[in-house]
């Protein structure tokens, strides 16, 4: 049994539901857990593979026999709550058991109206829930993941503040695309527009700049604590600003995503824009499922990236990995490779 907290794993992630909710709330747990598990369709697939357990009964009455346990340095436990568990006392009893703590953090889902009420007393009182019973019916199973993800990378894998406000852990996404009326643009206002009625951070583009500000000192720090949207439209290689947010972002080993909507043609793909994530989408305006699409990939690679890195330091810290080794969250590019061999010989001649 593992007692030191220095031997546990970055993450490990919890789902709780009732047996009666199965039929309405499992098919989201299944395909959310399917991103962030072992891809058994695609074994060589930049997989995410945390260790996630289920919690529930055969018995209506009865709740499962033990609250998850602390298996990793972190917890993030999704509760899911409904008129089944509200009304069934050992259930309640149940979700008083669970005590949120540093690293381990309670996620409240309610499935129904019904399961907000868990709110008004014990263990889950005034929390937040994520309305499960508003996601739209179309997009349900998306509209799940998208959610799930984001709580995941906001407890899971961002370092919170404790005199942060909800909205400051959001994960930041920065629209990189082409200006003035191109394909680009169009799809940026309607990615912006949707992020905006979300918990979610964005930048958008140079007219939030301040005046006074510089430009690339601005959108250079916006980078540094950003997920990449990048928008490659026909027109994105061949933008000067496109290239530097994009080189930017690689030199700061960020998350990147592409969203590839190509028109027409482009005489020449920018080189450093691979090695990352591609989502496809038309040039025709975005329909609602291809935004869920884009920041599905947006967060599941950042959950990706974020987890590697752990998972990375953490083998380090057991003396699995050299000490010295030079931890990449993606497979390296030449370019990454000359700048750290570069590094490690003028370290060497200090």
């Amino acid at each position: 049994m593992i007692t030191s907290t220095q031997n546990l794993p970055p993450l490990a992630v919890h789902f709780i539901w009732h047996p009666s909710d199965k039929e309405v709330i499992f098919n989201v747990i299944s395909e959310f857990r399917r991103y962030i598990t072992r891809d058994t369709d695609r074994p060589f697939s930049r997989e995410i593979n945390i260790p996630t357990f289920l919690y529930s009964s055969r018995s209506p009455s009865n709740p499962p026999k033990n609250t998850p346990p602390k298996l990793a340095n972190k917890n993030v436990i999704f509760v899911f709550t409904s008129g089944q568990t509200l009304t069934e006392p050992l259930w309640v009893d149940y979700f008083n058991r669970l005590n949120g703590s540093t690293n381990y953090f309670i996620v409240p889902v309610a499935i129904d109206e019904a399961g907000m009420k868990h709110s008004y007393s014990g263990a889950l009182e005034n929390y937040n829930f994520i309305r499960a019973h508003n996601w739209p019916h179309d997009y349900r199973i998306e509209s799940g993941i998208l959610e799930l993800s984001h709580e995941l990378y906001r407890y899971g894998l961002n370092d919170i503040d404790s005199d942060e406000v909800g909205k400051e852990t959001s994960i930041k996404l920065f629209l990189s695309h082409a200006k003035k009326g191109d394909t680009g643009l169009n799809h940026a206002q309607e990615i912006k527009s949707f992020i905006d009625n979300s918990n979610m951070n964005r930048f958008f583009d140079a007219n939030e700049i301040s005046p006074g500000f510089k430009f690339d000192e601005e959108i250079e720090s916006h980078l540094k604590n950003s997920t990449m949207i990048a928008i490659v439209s026909d027109a994105y290689s061949s933008r000067y600003w496109c290239q530097r947010e994009v080189l930017t972002a690689k030199s700061e080993y960020r998350p990147i995503v592409v969203v590839n909507s190509l028109e027409d043609y482009e005489d020449r793909i920018f080189p450093s824009i691979g090695n990352v994530p591609c989502v496809h989408v038309t040039a025709e305006p975005l329909a609602h499922k291809d935004i869920l699409r884009i920041l599905i990939a947006s967060l599941l690679e950042t959950v990706r990236f974020k987890y590697a890195e752990a998972s990375l330091k953490f083998y380090q810290s057991q003396g699995w990995i050299d000490s010295k080794a030079f931890i990449l969250c993606r497979p390296p590019e030449v370019q990454q490779v000359v700048e750290i061999l570069s590094k490690n010989e003028s370290s060497e001649l200090c």
